[in-house]
């Protein structure tokens, strides 16, 4: 897999290059950042942002380009596409993604819990089953963390370990 997104990443480094020119017309605190840093998706990503000009449809399309390049195979980069969706109101693809992100290894427990672009989906309950399966990995986690001495290695008790 690895060797797979590194191919993609090498084919579209033209695309980036691109996508952090775009992006560096954005605005002052963008030219400011370091995108040369960020591997192309993400980078293509937050180009998509910046079209963010009442036309959801068109930042969903540019978003989906951008995580082809092998973003979508990263559950945090697809968490990030979720939480847009969110934000955009296209919520069964937030569910979709957020759901496909923890499914695939993201624990986004906090977030879950508390980011204000899912309060909706949270009052309504969409997120129950997503967060009940973060939780259980969280936990999961949390126990082989502490049966491999963790917290004693980092010295942090283990209510600090989360």
């Amino acid at each position: 897999m690895i060797g797979k997104y590194l191919e993609d990443y090498e084919n579209n480094d033209h695309r980036a290059e691109d996508a952090f020119r775009r992006a560096l017309a954005l605005s002052p605190e963008m030219r400011r950042s370091r995108f040369e840093d960020l591997p192309v998706g993400y980078r293509m990503m937050i180009e998509a942002l910046g079209n963010l000009d009442g036309d959801t449809s068109r930042v969903i399309a540019a978003m989906d380009e951008a995580m082809a390049v092998g973003a979508n195979r990263d559950p945090e980069a697809v968490f990030l596409m979720g939480l847009t969706c969110a934000a955009l109101q296209i919520n069964e693809r937030a569910l979709q993604m957020i759901g496909s992100s923890v499914d695939d290894g993201f624990t986004p427990v906090h977030a879950l819990q508390h980011a204000p672009v899912l309060a909706g989906l949270r009052d309504a309950g969409a997120l129950t089953s997503v967060m009940e399966r973060a939780r259980q990995r969280q936990r999961i986690a949390l126990a082989i963390f502490e049966r491999g001495e963790g917290p004693v290695l980092l010295g942090v008790g283990l209510e600090r370990a989360l």
